[in-house]
């Protein structure tokens, strides 16, 4: 590489770090619960967020939507892993044999299975919900259209981690030999991967889907939008845990030190991080990218909102499990006593300096050279 472009890009690095992370915008936070129980994996969909909580006997679920905070569930056994889309949420609960899938619609709750075995992973999605059940000696992916119920898989496979879009329901699956990633369009499924090595942790937004798959070496992030597969990372380091929304997608990934957050807009990969310490578990809605880091001695939660990067949280206490739809995040933290869930919205975003632009481009152009030199 010539070394005047060498100095571009350190000098484009010193900018966005100085630049990014001082020329913040103005979020308010707000603790939706205090109680003194634990209230933990929170989800968020408009100005919707529902999250599990525990009353001292089980776990129950709650929504807020907007204003006021509504108790789903008030039962004698577990409802947990709540998730939403709009107005329905989604989860499972205990009836005392198995655990069954039940559905909020806004204004009541309707039990979606009753059988003598386990249903796990429910995902609304509109007036539908997907989720995996073992009737059998696999795990199969079933689908809830708003009246009836359809078995999209009947084998002795392990179908898991089911993800919906509309009508477009995604999964991965063990063969017997490895995982491969699996899209039902409506009508038809689709074996969207047929290699020898795992592909997992499916996330889909409409046509578009992503996922993690194992070159033999280690974990890249692979884009499936709606008609060919794309190959979005190709180095020499772990990525995981991809997320896309639209035409974004984020992940984090190993530098060699320590993982550090990834962010594609449909054309560059950005590296939004660049630090001593771990950053994991980002989310993207739009331009805007939410993830932790163990910032010192605990995780702090921060975004990217397609501009520059705001340390929302700033304390001794592990805050968690961030999520982000429009101008709002959403995650939980210890409050020295247990785990309450915190909101923030956005207030104020000034203009954005002009040499920001600049140093964003640097950095995509960064983060593919790194692609390139390490093929």
């Amino acid at each position: 590489m010539k070394l005047q472009n060498l100095v571009l890009i350190f000098a484009t690095v010193i900018l966005l770090n100085s630049t990014l992370l001082s020329y913040g915008a103005t979020w308010s936070v707000t603790q939706l619960t205090n109680n003194d129980y634990d209230d933990d994996y929170p989800e968020i969909s408009g100005n919707h967020i529902v999250w599990e909580g525990y009353d001292g006997n089980d776990w129950e679920i709650f929504l807020y939507d907007g204003s006021t905070v509504t108790q789903l569930t008030n039962n004698s056994y577990d409802d947990d892993i709540p998730m939403v889309d709009g107005n329905k949420v989604a989860w499972r609960g205990y009836d005392g044999n198995d655990w069954e899938i039940f559905l909020y619609d806004g204004s009541g709750t309707t039990q979606l299975t009753n059988n003598d075995y386990d249903d796990y992973n429910p995902r609304p999605s509109g007036n539908n919900v997907v989720w995996r059940g073992q009737p059998v000696c696999g795990l199969d992916i079933f689908l809830y259209d708003g009246s009836v119920v359809t078995q999209l898989t009947n084998n002795n496979d392990y179908e898991s981690e089911p993800r919906i879009s509309g009508n477009n329901v995604a999964w991965s699956v063990s063969d017997g030999n490895d995982e491969e990633i699996f899209l039902y369009d409506g009508s038809t499924t689709i074996q969207l991967t047929n290699n020898s090595y795992n592909d997992t942790d499916p996330e889909i937004d409409g046509n578009n889907i992503v996922w993690r798959g194992n070159d033999g070496n280690d974990n890249e992030i692979f884009l499936y939008d709606g008609s060919s597969i794309i190959q979005l990372t190709d180095n020499s380091y772990n990525d995981s845990a991809p997320q896309v929304n639209g035409d974004n997608v984020a992940w984090f990934g190993s530098d060699g030190n320590d993982n550090e957050i990834f962010f594609y807009n449909g054309s560059v990969i950005i590296q939004l991080t660049d630090n001593d310490y771990a950053d994991y578990y980002s989310e993207v809605y739009g331009n805007n990218v939410v993830w932790c880091g163990v910032n010192g001695s605990d995780e702090e939660v921060f975004i990217f909102d397609g501009a520059i990067i705001t340390q929302l949280t700033d304390n001794e206490e592990e805050d968690d499990y961030p999520g982000v739809s429009g101008n709002t995040v959403v995650w939980y933290g210890f409050d020295g006593n247990d785990y309450e869930i915190f909101m923030a919205t956005l207030i104020d975003s000034p203009p954005v300096p002009e040499p920001l632009s600049l140093a964003l481009l640097g950095l995509g152009i960064i983060g593919l050279i790194r692609n390139k030199t390490r093929k």
